[in-house]
């Protein structure tokens, strides 16, 4: 069976500290046989949260950190089927 990783799984998973990291990991683990996968909204959406300053709801991640998670979750899930230009021209423009 596929299922469609949401961005708030994303988000636990990029922040260990967040209390919520070990249930997002335990989720990812034990589907760890079937198809996951992720739209490019998701990768946009926890690009905004990762690079959101703390004080505003986000990680206050760097952009260099922030790229580093989105090249972790990139190799980890499959992106759906889409236009694959879309995303990779907003990939160029946020690098």
């Amino acid at each position: 069976m596929a299922y469609l990783v949401d961005t708030n799984v994303l988000v636990r998973l990029a922040a260990p500290a967040d209390p919520r990291h070990q249930i997002a990991r335990r989720a990812i683990e034990r589907l760890a046989e079937e198809d996951l996968y992720v739209a490019s909204q998701n990768f946009i959406e926890l690009w905004n949260v990762t690079t959101r300053p703390v004080q505003y709801n986000g990680l206050g991640q760097t952009i260099t950190d922030a790229d580093q998670i989105l090249r972790t979750f990139e190799q980890t899930f499959s992106r759906l089927p889409e236009p694959a230009e879309t995303y990779d021209r907003w990939r160029d423009l946020v690098r």
